[in-house]
């Protein structure tokens, strides 16, 4: 995500959720940015942020991009570090993952939020388009 032209004080950001275990996952991810810094030169810094389901869905990196995980520009995020309640974006990222049998009860709980962070139609819209691909996954694996 890049910020808007003319505010060279943000970021760019880029983010990956990372749901299933990948032993290249890092090498792939790292890559990714470092050829399109180079590619798209910017005045902007940068940050890079990965998010977990948990720590047992991250792998351990290669020794060659150890080193980056600690760089200050590296956040790794689980989401297992959060309260179980899920309200607003981090609510929509639990439906997402959630088992299809739980969808029901979190879209009802997300669709009910006295402070959504989209406009209600909005809000009620983007629940209502993750259930329906939810819906459709869960129909094309059985």
């Amino acid at each position: 995500m890049s910020p808007p032209d003319g505010d060279s004080l943000r970021p760019t950001l880029f983010a990956e959720a990372q749901f299933q275990p990948d032993e290249n996952f890092y090498p792939r991810f790292f890559s990714e940015i470092f050829l399109r810094l180079r590619q798209q030169v910017s005045p902007h810094p940068w940050y890079a942020v990965v998010i977990y389901p948990n720590r047992a869905a991250e792998r351990p990196p290669p020794a060659a991009f150890a080193s980056l995980l600690n760089l200050p520009e590296v956040r790794r995020v689980y989401l297992e570090d959060f309260p179980r309640r899920s309200t607003g974006m981090l609510g929509l990222v639990s439906l997402i993952i959630c088992p299809p049998a739980q969808a029901a009860d979190l879209s009802r709980s997300l669709a009910a939020d006295d402070t959504p962070p989209l406009p209600t139609h909005e809000w009620l819209d983007l629940i209502e388009t993750i259930l329906i691909y939810k819906a459709a996954a869960s129909s094309r694996n059985r």
